[in-house]
């Protein structure tokens, strides 16, 4: 099995979550569905859908296996969850997070479910440029300082006309009131100070983001809960939990050679 690189210390490479970050700072337990991480949970059932759905539209693999010896790195991949479920559709999965706990959860699992996932201690600067299929990075973008780096370091890791998917949730009033204060003051899902309503991203911004990197977004996708039984489904509402899929079409140096000089602009 195709394996990408090799555990290291952070300390070589770009940090981008600060250490006391809840998802780095804490040691979680991972796979108690109904415990802290019981959101992510029910993610998980609905984002594994949308990658394999768009990954067959977009990169002409089959439907019912369309995940199948595809290389795939999970950014940010926290005790596995999702990078368990690709492993289990088929992919060649690499997952990397900045938490020593969260890796050892990861492989701990791993060892239990056998899909020979390489979890590395590692940053996402320090892997192979233009080495996977896809990148994952769900449910990590909103808790990145310097956001336009480390997106650059992430889909630089694609391979040309292989595809970025992010999940993060839109900087909007109602995910202040729902996101930030209903969740973490009201509601108690999350500890206070989880999320900083500041660093969440509208979908323009990822959108630019990326256009700049060489990317062309093929779609956005909306997360919405249902009021009564609290379940997660796909929808066009966007102003909370969102989902987006872009494709690789020119390398970043592509796209900076395209784009006129200031002597130009002036003329």
């Amino acid at each position: 099995m195709k394996r990408h690189g090799q555990g290291t210390d952070l300390s070589s490479g770009q940090r981008f979550v600060d250490t006391d970050d809840f998802f780095v700072g804490t040691k979680l337990d991972w796979w108690d569905r109904n415990g802290p991480m019981k959101k992510l949970h029910a993610l998980n059932e609905i984002r594994l859908p949308y990658i394999e759905v768009e990954t067959s539209r977009w990169m002409g693999t089959s439907s019912e296996n369309s995940l199948k010896s595809l290389t795939v790195l999970d950014v940010g991949c926290g005790g596995g969850l999702l990078s368990d479920r690709l492993g289990e559709a088929g992919a060649i999965v690499t997952g990397i997070d900045a938490s020593p706990d969260n890796i050892r959860a990861a492989k701990l699992r791993d060892d239990q479910r056998g899909f020979g996932i390489n979890y590395l201690l590692q940053g996402v600067d320090q892997m192979e440029n233009g080495a996977f299929d896809v990148v994952v990075c769900m449910e990590v973008v909103e808790h990145v300082d310097n956001l336009d780096q480390f997106l650059a370091s992430c889909v630089s890791k694609v391979s040309q006309n292989g595809l970025v998917f992010l999940a993060t949730i839109n900087r909007t009033f109602w995910s202040l009131l729902a996101h930030k204060f209903a969740a973490e003051y009201i509601l108690r899902w999350l500890p206070r100070g989880t999320h900083s309503w500041k660093k969440f991203v509208t979908p323009s911004e990822l959108k630019n983001i990326l256009r700049r990197n060489g990317f062309e977004t093929c779609g956005v996708q909306g997360v919405s809960a249902n009021p009564l039984s609290g379940s997660l489904f796909l929808s066009n509402q966007l102003s909370g939990n969102y989902m987006m899929v872009a494709r690789k079409v020119r390398d970043r140096f592509e796209f900076e050679a395209q784009q006129p000089s200031d002597v130009e602009r002036l003329k």
